[in-house]
């Protein structure tokens, strides 16, 4: 059965530039959760004026469906259930998705402050140090301590979680 034309469910673009970029704003936000930043750098790309992709940003946030802190917290918490990061790695994160320094700082500290950061950090050492076993030990200690650095462990928690996970016996459990 075909619907007449005024039954239609598809609605003709807008000819209101405005209108045209909210419901641009609206098409990308379907598809996942975006950062402010994100949603304006894709809304110019889609050659909508600045001004018209600020106001449609605007309005989606007072709308409740554009909010950096959500973002940034589902994201956090995303990354942290995949697998442990330091404070850099989600720091640099977030600040490439254009949020703030400062709501991202603020995010990542909620995240970590329950968690033992030195604990996940030598967990994450064992696992991969069972896959270089028949690596010389001073290979291996430099790639498990990259390995960490570029999970955004900091000096000290990479060095303390190198010593628990190579002077620990693996656990075979996990």
């Amino acid at each position: 059965m075909t619907r007449p034309p005024s039954q239609s469910r598809v609605q003709p673009p807008s000819t209101d530039p405005a209108r045209a970029a909210i419901d641009h704003a609206l098409r990308i936000l379907t598809a996942r959760d975006r950062s402010r930043a994100t949603l304006l750098r894709k809304l110019a790309e889609k050659d909508h004026s600045p001004a018209h992709a600020n106001a449609a940003a605007d309005h989606l946030a007072r709308l409740g469906l554009l909010d950096d802190r959500r973002y940034a917290e589902n994201l956090v918490r995303a990354q942290l259930a995949r697998k442990p990061a330091g404070r850099s790695f989600l720091l640099a994160r977030l600040r490439k998705d254009g949020i703030d320094q400062k709501l991202a700082e603020t995010v990542i500290a909620e995240a970590l402050a329950p968690r033992d950061l030195a604990a996940e950090a030598a967990d994450l050492a064992r696992r991969k140090a069972r896959t270089m076993q028949t690596l010389a030990p001073e290979i291996r200690q430099r790639r498990l301590f990259a390995m960490l650095a570029r999970r955004g462990f900091d000096p000290d928690t990479a060095r303390a979680a190198l010593e628990l996970a190579l002077t620990d016996p693996p656990d075979e459990s996990t």
